[in-house]
């Protein structure tokens, strides 16, 4: 059976931090050190 897998989505408008989160905040709270960045 394959291993489970959490996918989590940061989406915001320019300027709201969600740089700044998923650099310094979100890593202690869900566990997560590799990240895909995506710019549109």
């Amino acid at each position: 059976m394959a291993e489970e897998k959490d996918l989590y989505i940061i989406a915001g408008c320019n300027g709201a931090g969600k740089t700044t989160a998923s650099f310094t905040i979100l890593p202690d709270i869900i566990h997560c050190k590799k990240q895909l960045g995506q710019q549109a």
